[in-house]
């Protein structure tokens, strides 16, 4: 390019009366180029210096006159011929990244060519031109880098999506950039402000609605004073859209003029103009939103950096941590401590680490984990919540409170357990009722032969009492699986309680003092007698778990008169306003408190460890009171132990003592029965108990073969049985199913069912009219009472 001329070097060359002055660049590999001559050069090619004595060292003028000196420097190189006086002045590069790349150093050539001399005083003050000279130097760099700074600002403006003008009132120009030339529709560059104020205007006329915007402090202050000023401008055509102008004078020492913006704003305007917009809705949803988080019922917490700090935690969550506040805390080193370091941590620094979600079924957080609090199962949901640019900044968590769930189906678990120990016993005891009522009519058929007085008939006399307490013990497994046909008995509770008394010390253990003061003076009950005793044993299974490091368990028997209310004044149950027997079985444990009384006879609702207790003991206590027309209620307080209260309706009778007598020789009787009974045992020993008391017996072994004879009978003769004798409960076909089909032919059918239980029991149809009902094991006297009563021989 052609060096160019500049105001600096025309200057010192007119004030020193020099022919020529120049201005080299030095590169880094020792090339010089010309940077600026006055007058004019023409272009130069690099100069290659093969003596560096011809370039000057930084920093240190040289004065020469030798012709020579001057051909050979880069000065001669350019002005082929020039003779004179020379003085050259070097300096190192204030800014080299201000000079073409690679320039190290510059130098000032000055050339008075003969017959000029440089003008004495150059002489005499060196020093001092040198100075000026080298603030030449400088001058030069900053208008090299003052013209790139502005074609750099040049390309930022150009740039711009928004329009931008700057003018320059004391050259009366202003810079118009594309966006802003596009707008007014003029080119862009230096214009004429006059004419880009005339477009300014021209583009003011077109606005339909002017409205200047006053925020409340000011946007942008010019450094000489001055504030911006903001309108929205709606302009009609040639297309229809709004403007954001501003204007802000812009008065400092180097400029005097505005700086106009330009903002199209048609988008934002018609985003906040309609209403159905996502923004709009979800401004309008938000309070709503954020009051279903808080007052979801599930768990809902926003948790913050790899280690969960809580920044939201809605109601629920407040309502588990007993109100306590958790915001800012860190979840499992803060909050939940017992869990730190545990696999549902590992979870969570999982999902934060990976960004991958996690969703886990009943986990099962313990009283420990929860600081003391209830053991709960939830169903847990951890998601990832990420920043703009895709990284996880944090943790939304959603649990739900499944324990009454998880619950219910561990109570299915324990009910079907139940039942099935229910029908293992059951069965069990129908077996062995089978085989005392063999036992049992045996011995009955020889104490009839045995002497009284003989030791034989003692001995028999001792396997019938042995048969009686196997007997009592089969009634209280069937009693466990409900499966038997409750008879009630007019009951004395005092005799019962002492008798069941051996059995309660083994069971609370030798640790636990049991103490009993009976008073109730041969009240009776009417009741089964195993019922009485079960619930005696659940009580007292209970206290035992009460008391861990042993204690007193007491029961106290008495008969009241007069309503009076209960210690914590609750009215009695209307049963109980009159006169009625009374039990109190009180431990010293360590009671409950207020809530847990409140389901402590809940069906399964139990305070034990999961495998350590059922939760049926005071539900099944509660359940035998009311099906005998009773009550129970509980006082229990935590550290003061717990007493259960009994309370059942007086029989207003006094209890049969069930001594061993010998048998009462009973009249021969008569008539035909038909005996169905599958097990061949009982099958015989009935058989001969009836035969030997005069009747005539047909026998089957089952159902199917019962119906049959019964047909075969009646049309072989034209007397029908006189009674039929079946077991309830046989293969192929039950004593039901039999019943049945012969009552449909002879409704007046006279029916004795024999049972060691009855599957869910005898419906009360089943058991009207002509129909008795004999519990296995019987003895002699009781089957030919009830036959006897049945057929009419009383």
């Amino acid at each position: 390019m052609r060096p160019a001329a500049s105001g600096p070097l025309r200057l010192l060359r007119t004030l020193l009366h020099a022919d020529h002055a120049l201005v080299f660049g030095q590169g880094a590999s020792g090339d010089v180029s010309l940077v600026a001559a006055d007058p004019p050069q023409r272009p130069a090619p690099p100069f290659a210096l093969d003596d560096p004595t011809l370039w000057p060292p930084l920093g240190a003028p040289l004065f020469s006159e030798s012709a020579d000196a001057i051909r050979t420097s880069p000065l001669g190189s350019v002005l082929a011929g020039a003779q004179g006086t020379m003085l050259a002045v070097s300096a190192r590069a204030v800014g080299p990244d201000l000079l073409p790349p690679g320039t190290t150093g510059v130098s000032l050539y000055l050339l008075w060519q003969a017959p000029h001399t440089p003008p004495p005083h150059v002489r005499s003050e060196l020093h001092a031109i040198a100075a000026s000279m080298q603030e030449q130097l400088e001058a030069l760099q900053h208008q090299a880098a003052d013209a790139r700074a502005g074609a750099t600002l040049q390309v930022l403006l150009s740039a711009l999506p928004n329009g931008v003008v700057l003018t320059d009132e004391a050259a009366g120009t202003a810079v118009v950039n594309a966006a802003a030339a596009d707008l007014l529709g003029m080119a862009p560059g230096v214009l004429p402000s006059a004419a880009v104020a005339e477009a300014i205007e021209g583009l003011h006329k077109r606005t339909s609605k002017v409205q200047e915007v006053r925020p409340d402090r000011p946007l942008l202050v010019a450094p000489a004073g001055g504030q911006r000023r903001t309108w929205v401008w709606d302009v009609r055509d040639p297309v229809r859209r709004t403007l954001l102008v501003s204007a802000l004078p812009v008065h400092t020492a180097e400029h005097d003029g505005h700086l106009w913006s330009f903002s199209d704003a048609t988008a934002v305007r018609a985003a906040e103009a309609e209403p159905a917009t996502l923004l709009h809705k979800i401004e309008r949803e938000q309070p709503k939103l954020g009051e279903l988080l808080t007052s979801a019922p599930a768990m809902i917490m926003l948790l913050r950096g790899p280690e969960h700090v809580i920044e939201f935690a809605n109601a629920a969550v407040q309502k588990a941590a007993g109100g306590a506040d958790l915001i800012g805390k860190r979840l499992f080193i803060d909050y939940l401590p017992a869990l730190h370091g545990t696999d549902f941590e590992a979870a969570h620094d999982a999902v934060f680490r990976t960004g991958d979600g996690w969703t886990a079924t009943g986990v099962h957080l313990r009283a420990n984990d929860l600081n003391g609090r209830p053991d709960v199962h939830v169903n847990v949901s951890i998601q990832a919540l990420r920043n703009v640019d895709g990284s996880v900044s944090g943790l939304f968590v959603h649990a739900t409170d499944v324990t009454a769930e998880v619950m219910a189906v561990e109570q299915l678990r324990q009910s079907q357990k139940l039942e099935s120990i229910g029908r293992l016993t059951g069965g069990v005891a129908h077996d062995f009722n089978n085989l005392l009522t063999v036992i049992g009519g045996n011995t009955d058929l020889l104490l009839a032969e045995l002497p009284p007085t003989s030791q034989a008939h003692a001995d028999a006399t001792e396997v019938k009492h042995a048969v009686r307490r196997a007997a009592d013990l089969t009634h209280q497994l069937l009693s466990f699986s409900r499966r038997q046909v409750l008879q009630r008995h007019v009951v004395e509770v005092d005799p019962v309680v002492r008798g069941v008394e051996k059995l309660l010390r083994r069971v609370i253990g030798e640790h636990i003092t049991l103490d009993t003061q009976l008073d109730s003076n041969g009240a009776t009950v009417l009741i089964a007698p195993g019922q009485l005793e079960q619930v005696l044993v659940n009580l007292a299974v209970n206290a035992r778990d009460a008391m861990p490091q042993g204690g007193r368990l007491s029961i106290r028997s008495s008969v009241q008169g007069a309503p009076s209310p209960t210690a914590d004044g609750r009215a009695q149950p209307p049963v109980l306003r009159g006169t009625h027997l009374r039990l109190l079985v009180r431990d010293t444990g360590t009671g409950m408190d207020a809530d847990t009384l409140a389901r402590a006879t809940e069906a399964f609702f139990t305070t034990k460890p999961v495998g350590q207790g059922t939760g049926l003991g005071l539900a099944t206590v509660g359940d035998i009171m009311a099906q005998n027309g009773g009550a129970m209620w509980i006082e229990s307080t935590p550290g003061t132990g717990t007493g259960v209260w009994l309370a059942l309706p007086l029989a207003g009778g006094t209890s049969p003592v069930p001594e061993a007598t010998p048998p009462v020789p009973r009249p021969v009787q008569s008539g035909t029965l038909l005996l169905v009974e599958d097990e061949r045992g009982v099958r015989h020993i009935t058989k001969r108990i009836l035969e030997q008391a005069g009747y005539t017996v047909r026998i089957a072994t089952n159902g199917t073969e019962g119906l049959r004879r019964w047909h075969e009978q009646a049309s072989q003769s034209a007397q029908r049985f006189d009674g039929v004798i079946t077991d309830v409960v046989m293969p192929d076909m039950s004593g039901r199913a039999m019943v049945r089909a012969m009552r449909a032919e002879d409704p007046q059918l006279r029916v004795l069912f024999v049972s060691g239980y009855a599957e869910g029991g005898l419906s009360d149809e089943e058991l009207a009219g002509h129909t008795a009902f004999l519990a296995k094991p019987f003895t002699a006297d009781a089957l030919l009472q009830e036959v006897a009563g049945l057929l009419g021989h009383d």
